[in-house]
């Protein structure tokens, strides 16, 4: 009875810590999964796998929501040993989550099937998910470089959302699938920074990966364009006024230098340019 309560807080802990993250954008499917949660934990795994793989079916989550849904189906399998079962839910849920670890101190019929879809992703060349990197410059066109990995194939499309702050709303554009690059259009005037996301979608329209999302989204923020730069440092140059300002600055220079060093009286040794010598301050005889 007490290994069984143990169990089940472990297992309740590891739904609960997961289950923390942005807002949902799909209340529905927050309370259903809610509710598969919560018949986990009474133990009534039947109940919570069912309600896990109908939400599943139906699609149209949040990558967060996904993520919580699998995890439901993969546990719930290893519970009612059926270890096929969980061992392909486990290889889905590390595609969507890499980094997710079944907690050691459950039992074995968790930790094999865990194991076998860990090995399978270790023998991958490519960790699944969706990388970007910005490029944007201060009145020019920017670019949002997407990069998709997906071994398994389950992603059909892809979507980033863009907007330069103080806007509210997003613009949203298509993206291909495997390494691409998206323009974003110029900042209006005085608008420096991009809020931005990807969203990696499957067939049933959940999101199977995301690099921000709207309710979190990344930022970039942009720069004076290198060759704008060099075509003011150049301008400055062309200007005539440049140069007229700059030969006053030298010729005034040359004045004071030769007032500070010349001589205030005559050298007694020293010769004079017609090459008559001086002896004291007079010719000498």
């Amino acid at each position: 009875m007490f290994r069984s309560l143990a169990i089940t807080l472990l297992l309740s802990t590891t739904l609960l810590v997961a289950g923390i993250g942005h807002a949902a954008s799909n209340p529905r499917a927050q309370a259903e999964i809610a509710a598969a949660e919560k018949a986990y934990t009474a133990l009534d795994y039947v109940q919570a796998r069912q309600q896990a793989e109908r939400l599943r079916d139906q699609g149209g989550l949040t990558h967060e929501q996904l993520q919580r849904t699998v995890r439901i189906i993969a546990l719930s399998n290893a519970a009612l040993d059926k270890p096929e079962a969980a061992r392909d839910a486990y290889t889905l849920l590390l595609a969507y989550d890499p980094d997710f670890k079944v907690d050691t101190k459950l039992g074995p019929k968790f930790q094999e099937p865990f194991a076998e879809a860990r090995g399978y992703w270790k023998a991958q060349s490519k960790r699944p998910g969706v990388e970007t990197t910005a490029s944007l410059h201060v009145g020019a066109l920017g670019a949002i470089r997407v990069q998709t990995r997906d071994p398994s194939e389950i992603a059909v499309r892809v979507a980033m959302g863009y907007r330069w702050a103080p806007a509210r709303e997003y613009q949203v554009t298509p993206a291909r699938l495997g390494d691409t690059q998206v323009d974003v259009s110029a900042p209006p005037a005085g608008a420096t920074r991009l809020d931005f996301y990807v969203q990696v979608f499957d067939a049933k329209d959940s999101v199977v990966f995301e690099d921000g999302n709207p309710e979190s989204p990344k930022t970039a923020i942009a720069t004076a364009d290198a060759a704008s730069a060099r075509k003011s440092d150049k301008s400055v140059l062309a200007s005539p006024w440049f140069w007229v300002v700059g030969a006053a600055v030298l010729a005034a220079g040359g004045v004071g230098t030769y007032f500070a060093v010349r001589p205030t009286q005559s050298d007694p040794t020293s010769f004079r340019a017609s090459g008559v010598a001086v002896c004291g301050g007079a010719p000498c005889n």
